[in-house]
């Protein structure tokens, strides 16, 4: 965690101020440049690099990260620290009365903080350093008893009274102490350069020393920093063979473990601790030919291993938190247009974004908590970001929002919006965008059963399950159901919405019948608010129907997700038959023969402009190829807008390869008629078979649309679902066409049995 005082964010602000300015946008390596030319290092204020350290100083220096990882820095003018330099500045009191010659006269003043550069941090000693003075210290305690009393230069320190304490302790003149000290390996002097340190801890000899200490000196008991003092035992032998002044190193070191000797343990039982630390273990040269074979093992693994000391995770603002947390912060703005502050020129870019008939406030409103509900917000409690449901042309990468809380309120408001996509609106943060704005997200499969001409504004189920309870991550929630319920495939690739999920067509289904629960008023709670429920549809592998719970939630979401349950079962499952009758039916579709299967005494007609216009995508890449060959502009068109099957299609080059075909009639005409023969084909199937259509429920027209194979390269296989809307005549019109995937995900809602055509092998195909 960076340490930064009031003095260095002054001295900091200051720097910055003087060689670069306040509101200038610049790159973050100037910063490090200025840093390094007053030799300031990141290091010195605990921050791993420049980045770190300016995250850390966010209320004067704003981080900006754009595409491709640049990043740039701005320094906010703050008024707060201005008037400190100022005040740091300024001469004190004291001083004025010095320089006025009434220095007597001094009065006490609030401390000013003062600009202060960060102290550079001292590098830390490597471990091998610290033995040192301590095997010196032992060694010269050590040659204390073979001094004279009464020597020159011996200070009086309170070490003398434990030295003549050693002197008269019986154990100089003990064999059995003597003998085992020069038979110890450990005290034996290395062959190479090193201090070998060897600290032996016994109880008993420290007692037995207190003992003889108190029966020769009748003198008070010693502090408790004497006795580790009194702790070893030197030998007068060693001592008197050499003055004090002419012993080496070597000697020295072999003179402090010598009180190893004292393990008189044998006799007695006490506790001894060992320690013993030769640095240059890890130096010793490896002779040449012994290095291991490559893979077999490494010198690293026969040193003695050394735990390392924890590193503490900074709380900082680069810390990223988790949806689910962040989902449940207290203090989170409950709507954007009543509880964040917005700048104006956040609000230009959003409504240039846009498009112009949109409520750029009430999509920021049902934005944010649809990314309350479903655990989308992402970074710290302070700052954070939330996706829109509008989509970059470029990249297809959502549009993104940061609110950033501060300390001191604007406008009455704590939050406010930061940034849009990264940027803080001091340069250009988009490319221009077209009169129709930016295209939004693929909120599902039953999106497409309108057809492209005839969408309206109607709120997505999904969306509608999101503000209507929080759900947490839609991976775990789903997964819960998916559990519990009957073994189904959910999990067709390219389905959902838009991308491949593990739980795409559940989402879709249960979103959709809870759409349809709430307009058939089937969405059950209890009379005092406690407990609310709706029947899903599904069934658990023993028959019994499931039911989706939720419990009462703070906050402008009023419920929250209780989880899923059998009605009867489990504690869940006893609240909801205690507190809700009766329970909540499942959502009925079908109401006549006609939801079910095509009159086919009826007429049917395609809407051929809409299929060519806008679902050229669908259209199989042989069955154009064919019909193309008389146009060499839209053979080079479609080989540019599908360059293989399977491929996605660009959509600007699909839309220059509608607008050729449109162009030429007779083009126009024959792909017109190759759609007719495929609808007759399906037609007289149907007739022969009413369980070739599917059903599917349309949430936006509040309908029931049939979905019928479409045939376009091969009679035996369905290439694409056409959609076929009764209309109040008793006809019926083609509204558009889609693919398999999709069309099964939209039949799915209805019913778990799909036709042959519709199955998973024939989509996947």
């Amino acid at each position: 965690m960076s340490r930064i005082t009031a003095g260095n964010r002054l001295y900091l602000y200051r720097l910055f101020k003087n060689q670069i300015g306040t509101g200038r946008q610049e790159r973050i390596q100037l910063f490090e440049e200025v840093l390094a030319a007053d030799d300031i290092a990141p290091d010195d204020l605990d921050c791993k690099d420049v980045t770190e350290l300016l995250g850390a100083l966010d209320d004067m220096v704003k981080l900006t990260v754009f595409k491709k990882g640049r990043t740039y820095a701005t320094l906010l003018a703050s008024p707060e620290l201005d008037v400190a330099l100022a005040a740091a500045e300024a001469p004190s009191a004291q001083k004025k009365a010095v320089r006025n010659g009434k220095s007597w006269k001094r009065k006490k003043s609030a401390k000013v903080a003062k600009p202060a550069k960060p102290r550079h941090k001292k590098p830390r000693q490597a471990p091998k350093a610290e033995p040192e003075p301590v095997a010196k210290a032992a060694a010269q305690h050590a040659e204390e008893p073979a001094k004279p009393t009464g020597e020159k230069g011996e200070a009086p320190l309170p070490q003398h009274a434990p030295a003549a304490e050693g002197e008269a302790t019986p154990a100089e003149a003990s064999p059995t102490e003597a003998t085992p000290s020069k038979a110890t390996p450990a005290t034996a002097a290395p062959d190479h350069e090193g201090i070998r340190l060897t600290i032996t801890y016994d109880p008993t000899t420290e007692a037995d020393a207190a003992a003889a200490t108190s029966q020769a000196e009748p003198m008070p008991e010693p502090k408790p920093e004497a006795a580790p003092q009194a702790e070893p035992e030197p030998q007068p032998a060693p001592a008197a063979q050499s003055p004090a002044g002419e012993k080496s190193l070597d000697a020295m070191a072999e003179a402090a473990p010598e009180p190893k000797a004292a393990p008189v343990v044998e006799d007695a039982p006490s506790i001894s601790l060992t320690i013993t630390y030769d640095p240059t273990q890890d130096e010793e040269p490896v002779p040449e030919g012994s290095l291991p074979a490559e893979g077999s093992f490494s010198f690293e693994d026969q040193r003695p291993a050394v735990p390392a000391r924890p590193v503490p995770q900074a709380r900082d603002v680069a810390t990223q938190s988790e949806g689910p947390a962040l989902s449940a912060q207290s203090d989170l703005p409950q709507t954007i247009s009543l509880d964040v502050h917005c700048k104006d020129e956040f609000l230009r870019a959003l409504y240039q974004m846009l498009p112009l008939d949109v409520d750029v406030m009430g999509v920021l409103d049902e934005d944010w908590s649809v990314a309350r509900s479903t655990a989308l917000l992402t970074g710290t409690r302070s700052r954070v970001t939330f996706p829109l449901h509008y989509l970059h042309e470029d990249d297809g990468t959502p549009v993104t929002i940061t609110l950033k809380r501060s300390a001191k309120a604007s406008a009455g408001k704590r939050w406010s919006i930061s940034c849009i996509d990264g940027d803080d609106g001091t340069g250009a943060m988009h490319e221009p965008v077209g009169i129709e704005g930016l295209p939004t997200v693929d909120e599902g499969a039953w999106s497409e059963l309108s057809g492209p001409s005839r969408g309206t504004t109607a709120t997505s189920p999904i969306r509608e399950l999101a503000r209507f309870a929080m759900v947490g991550s839609w991976e775990s929630y789903l997964g819960a159901l998916a559990t519990m319920a009957a073994p189904e495939h959910w999990d067709f690739p390219g389905e959902g919405v838009g991308r491949p999920s593990r739980y795409g067509i559940l989402r879709e289904y249960l979103c959709i019948t809870f759409h349809r629960a709430m307009a058939q008023g089937l969405v059950a709670q209890a009379a005092d608010g406690s407990l609310a429920a709706f029947d899903t549809g599904l069934f658990t592998p023993f028959g019994q129907d499931i039911y989706a719970c939720f419990a009462p939630n703070r906050g402008d979401i009023r419920w929250k997700s209780a989880g899923f349950c059998v009605a009867g079962s489990g504690e869940l499952g006893g609240e909801l038959v205690a507190k809700l009758d009766p329970l909540s039916r499942p959502v009925s579709y079908l109401r006549d023969l006609g939801d079910v299967t095509p009159d086919t005494s009826r007429l049917a007609v395609l809407d051929t402009d809409a299929i060519l216009t806008h679902r050229l995508g669908v259209l199989p890449r042989a069955f154009l190829e064919d019909e193309l060959q008389a146009s060499p502009t839209a053979r080079d068109l479609l080989a540019k807008a599908v360059a293989q099957e399977g491929t996605p299609a660009g959509e600007k080059d699909l839309a220059l390869l509608a607008r050729a075909i449109k162009s030429d009639p007779g083009l126009y005409r024959r792909l017109g008629r190759a759609l007719d023969e495929a609808l007759a084909l399906t037609l007289c199937r149907v007739r022969a078979s009413y369980r070739i259509a599917a059903p599917a429920y349309d949430p936006t027209t509040d309908s029931v649309r049939l979905l019928l194979p479409l045939c376009l390269v091969s009679d035996s296989q369905a290439d694409c679902a056409l959609v076929l809307a009764p209309q109040p005549s008793g006809n019926y019109q083609g509204v558009t066409i889609m693919s398999l995937d999709r069309a099964r995900v939209c039949a799915r809602v209805i019913s778990a049995e799909q036709p042959a055509w519709l199955g998973r092998t024939a989509a996947q195909q």
